[in-house]
């Protein structure tokens, strides 16, 4: 099994949940497909956050813009690092978002990271809510596409913890090759890409070393 860093829903977390709920069910009342964008640093827990946000909507869907690499294969052919915008289909992804706004369905990838593949797909049926979770949703070419923009962010010692259970269990790494990837897709590729647009976020989340959150802005 993938790991995932978990949030925890504290009594501070449950209070940020129903919080960022209530606000979300006030956008739906507007009755077209909503775009709810979650995006932060790698290890901060957004997967986890988003899916537990699925708990509060029972009829939403969610994709996740890991889905959209390219194979690992390629990339290595490349030299690129999945947190770089390149090493991932942008412009599919905005052809399916606009799809979705469109209550369109569609056919999407699915990336193995495991094997690092990406020639599976699945049907995609847009719902009135539409989680869309990963570090691309602050590139700049995606961010506007969002009705609701979420950032998750936590200290560098608690997303390396994160890469490092995941890199370093799932995929067998080193730690000199987990410290790498860190650097490269955290550190540079994050700063370089994504942190520029966080000032677009209508709201700022925090996720200490034990995972729980709390909201910075709202």
């Amino acid at each position: 099994m993938y790991f995932y860093p978990e949030i925890r829903k504290t009594e501070m977390g449950n209070k940020v949940f129903l919080e960022i709920k209530n606000r979300i069910a006030v956008l739906s009342s507007a009755g077209k497909n909503l775009l709810i964008g979650i995006g932060g640093p790698g290890g901060t827990g957004k997967t986890n956050f988003t899916k537990q946000m699925l708990d509060f909507f029972p009829s939403s869907r969610m994709i996740s813009l890991d889905d959209y690499r390219f194979s690992r294969e390629s990339r290595k052919q490349s030299g690129l690092k999945g947190s770089d915008p390149c090493a991932n289909k942008i412009e599919l992804i905005k052809q399916h978002l606009n799809l979705i706004k469109e209550n369109s369905a569609f056919t999407k990838p699915v990336y193995n990271p495991e094997t690092g593949c990406d020639n599976e797909t699945e049907l995609f049926n847009p719902a009135k809510i539409n989680f869309i979770e990963g570090e691309l949703v602050f590139f700049s070419g995606l961010v506007n596409y969002f009705d609701l923009l979420i950032h998750i962010d936590s200290d560098k010692q608690t997303q390396f913890k994160s890469r490092l259970n995941r890199d370093k269990v799932n995929k067998s790494l080193s730690m000199s090759e987990v410290q790498e990837i860190f650097l490269k897709s955290n550190v540079e590729d994050y700063e370089k890409h994504y942190k520029p647009n966080i000032q677009k976020a209508d709201i700022l989340l925090f996720a200490d070393n034990n995972y729980n959150i709390s909201i910075i802005k709202k």
